[in-house]
């Protein structure tokens, strides 16, 4: 799963990363480690050698902190990926 994102001016990340649902209904969020000079980041997913999950919603977040200190999460539309 690949996201870029563009911040308003005077904000700053706070974190970032991937909400995934999985075919079975498990849900885990990823938090990415690190992000591009650009606000681009990188999730990778995988399974373990025979799993039975056939493929993952995933969801990209964003919190950021507002010029005034608040506090703000934005979310993508949800992305499947067969695996």
């Amino acid at each position: 799963f690949n996201c870029k994102f563009f911040l308003p001016a005077g904000c700053t990340v706070v974190e970032y990363g991937l909400t995934a649902t999985s075919s079975t209904g498990k849900s885990m969020k990823i938090k990415a480690e690190a992000a591009s000079a650009r606000g681009e980041y990188c999730v990778k997913v995988s399974m373990a050698k025979g799993s039975t999950v056939t493929s993952v919603d995933g969801v990209a977040y964003l919190t950021y902190r507002t010029a005034e200190g608040t506090l703000v999460t934005i979310h993508s539309t949800t992305v499947t990926q067969n695996l």
